[in-house]
């Protein structure tokens, strides 16, 4: 994990609170992988286990980002029947969560500190989450976890299919930045609704030949890693892009002017949020650390490895899980 340059860097939101804001969007990017089965059926699991032996838990998801810890506890536990309490560094995170889910309570905090009693939790979790605010957040963890409980995390795996998939999307929307699309596109579609307006054809054929390298540059992209890349998100882009100037005519210039703004600073929180995940990937070493401090604070870790999908040699994510 890059935990040195995590824990002295200072924490900013910047990028989470723009991608949360806009991830309910069709056109929000995402590559974490927080459905696949195999992650699913880890949650399940940690929860049925606390429902054992406590009905009605105290659950806390720290750095919570979309809620999908949570949508996992709701799916054991009936509305209700589980006190839960959702932490995020994003204030756009938060409040997309309370939207979704009512009952949770939502704390806007860093994930290495908790404005929130010690021992008060039944159940501690994260899922690709603490890693980013460093070693001090697993302490964080284990303060909050109160005697008999669990602390359950996933965290971001060096060399993990998601993070291939992370260190791809993260080069393919770098390189779409590189070749200046966004502003080169902005101008072809000015030039273009000007001549379509009556104006001189000349600077739409120039813009247009100022944008074919960006073109081609985007079609290099899915040379190198695919259309699935991003999310599909780039793949997307390019089909809307070559829509409109097909049937230029028939959109109002002002929206697609628009419409191309969003998509650069989708874009531009994308690539930070990418950075970061790539930044954040716990390497073998760390992790051992990471079980070593459990155990220096008089812990057991019941799982304490590599997860892997069935048929998957690559694994999905390093999986915790600890009993106090």
């Amino acid at each position: 994990m890059a935990s040195d340059s995590n824990s002295d860097a200072p924490k900013s939101n910047g990028n989470w609170d723009s991608y949360w804001s806009g991830a309910g969007g069709a056109a929000a990017f995402s590559a974490d992988g927080a459905d696949h089965p195999a992650l699913v059926g880890f949650w399940k699991e940690i929860f049925e286990m606390a429902g054992r032996d406590k009905p009605a838990p105290r659950i806390i998801d720290l750095a919570s980002g979309n809620g999908a810890v949570i949508a996992h506890a709701l799916d054991v536990f009936a509305e209700g029947a589980a006190n839960i309490t959702s932490v995020d560094l994003s204030e756009q995170a938060v409040t997309r969560i309370r939207e979704r889910f009512p009952g949770v309570t939502g704390v806007v905090a860093d994930a290495a500190q908790v404005p929130l009693e010690s021992d008060s939790y039944d159940v501690v979790t994260s899922q690709f989450g603490i890693e980013y605010a460093g070693a001090q957040a697993v302490d964080e963890a284990l303060r909050l976890l109160a005697p008999g409980g669990y602390f359950a995390a996933l965290l971001h795996h060096t060399g993990s299919a998601i993070h291939r998939d992370c260190v791809a999307g993260l080069d393919a929307v770098r390189r779409l930045q590189d070749a200046d699309f966004f502003p080169l596109a902005i101008d072809f579609f000015s030039a273009g609704f000007d001549a379509l307006g009556g104006g001189d054809r000349e600077p739409y054929d120039a813009a247009a030949t100022r944008f074919n390298p960006a073109v081609k540059g985007v079609e290099a992209i899915f040379n190198d890693h695919g259309q699935d890349v991003a999310g599909g998100a780039i793949a997307q882009l390019y089909r809307d892009v070559s829509r409109m100037h097909q049937r230029i005519a028939q959109y109002d210039r002002d929206e697609v002017l628009r419409w191309l703004q969003q998509m650069s600073e989708q874009l531009t929180s994308y690539s930070g949020r990418m950075a970061s995940m790539v930044a954040a990937a716990v390497e073998p070493g760390e992790f051992e650390k990471i079980c070593d401090k459990i155990q220096q604070a008089g812990l057991e870790t019941g799982q304490g490895g590599p997860l892997h999908a069935p048929d998957e040699a690559a694994p999905l994510a390093w999986a915790l899980v600890v009993r106090s």
